[in-house]
């Protein structure tokens, strides 16, 4: 693959630095310029449009969110990765929505090698993106069960067998979840456990906005919650989050163990949880997300008899996660990101029971 052509738009020279260095330490990206501001990005950006910019959010004049916007409009073949604070959650989560790929906690000057894993990710997401538009990896068929429930307009009444659903998502995830959880109706009769990989102080924020969107009580969780049916619990940021029954209650526990598959929160030991203490019946969602956490989870949940659906290629913003699932053969269906919420009404409902 051609070397991806990055443009740094930052308004503090010291900043800019900083993330120069680093991205000169991963093979593949060149430096093409940096940006003071974002009307100076802008003009860099149609004078010569580059592959990758890092956009900073907070800047005088015109902010990240501007340029973001304009970059969508104007290039959208140009990726963006957001370069936040940690208080900028808000923010990021509104330049997620509006298309960029990924974000990065704002560097220290004594954090170049950490910085540079960050960005190496996120270099990684972009590659992605782009061999699949280029057409190096084909997208699996989708496969559609025998009987298939496409749309539900009414919840039904829960079957007397308890239910779960679980979703592990990474990159891309905001957005999807956006799009997902709204369209989630009251009453569902089950709870919803999600992990979407994220540092501390995002998932407050970004259970806050789904709340608001949502029919569903949408919350970021705590140690000593009780999974509830109709509710949505998130594991915080940078911890990790298992299950433990106490009498008849399903219980959050809330880990500071170490990252599992480097991440943490980690879907692994969210779904590991579930195999190990939940006796009921388990809807496993596996979406849009680069790296393999959740194949070795979503094993153990099918070992107890679990039911897996993943996001299809073309409607994730990268297709890892959810590959490694279909690809080892444990996805029971692989479905477009529209038709999950549908698919998961009518299993939680027992409108269609996960058998053929």
């Amino acid at each position: 693959m051609n070397e991806l052509r990055a443009l740094i738009i930052d308004d503090s020279s010291s900043y800019r630095k900083i993330l120069q260095q680093a991205l000169s330490r991963i093979e593949g990206v060149t430096v093409v310029g940096s940006a003071s501001d974002g009307p100076e990005g802008i003009r860099m950006i149609e004078e010569d449009p580059p592959d990758l910019v890092l956009l900073d959010i907070i800047m005088p004049e015109m902010n990240g969110l501007a340029v973001l916007e304009h970059i969508a409009q104007r290039h959208p073949r140009v990726s963006v990765l957001m370069v936040s604070g940690n208080g900028d959650a808000k923010n990021t989560l509104r330049a997620l929505s509006l298309g960029a790929v990924d974000f990065i906690l704002k560097p220290t000057a004594d954090a170049i090698d950490t910085l540079r894993d960050h960005l190496y990710k996120g270099v990684c997401v972009v590659q992605a993106q782009r061999r699949s538009l280029t057409g190096e990896s084909a997208p699996p068929k989708r496969r559609r069960r025998k009987k298939q429930v496409d749309r539900v307009n009414a919840v039904a009444s829960a079957s007397a067998r308890s239910r779960l659903i679980v979703i592990g998502i990474s990159t891309g995830g905001p957005r999807a979840l956006e799009e997902l959880v709204p369209a989630l109706p009251p009453g569902l009769p089950c709870p919803i456990l999600i992990v979407q990989h994220m540092p501390a102080g995002f998932t407050a924020s970004l259970a806050n906005s789904l709340d608001n969107a949502s029919a569903l009580s949408v919350a970021e969780a705590k140690d000593g919650d009780v999974a509830r049916a109709g509710q949505v619990l998130i594991a915080p940021g940078g911890r990790h989050m298992a299950v433990e029954p106490d009498g008849s209650h399903l219980v959050i526990r809330i880990n500071d163990d170490p990252p599992v598959n480097e991440c943490r929160p980690a879907v692994d030991v969210l779904m590991d949880s579930v195999a190990e203490h939940f006796d009921g019946e388990v809807l496993a969602a596996v979406l849009t997300g680069m790296g393999y956490d959740g194949n070795a989870g979503v094993v153990a949940l099918k070992n107890v008899g679990a039911y897996c659906i993943v996001q299809d290629e073309a409607t994730s913003v990268v297709y890892g996660m959810p590959r490694m699932i279909a690809e080892a053969g444990n996805a029971d269906e692989i479905l477009p990101l529209d038709e999950i919420a549908p698919r998961m009404v009518a299993w939680a409902s027992g409108l269609d029971g996960g058998s053929d």
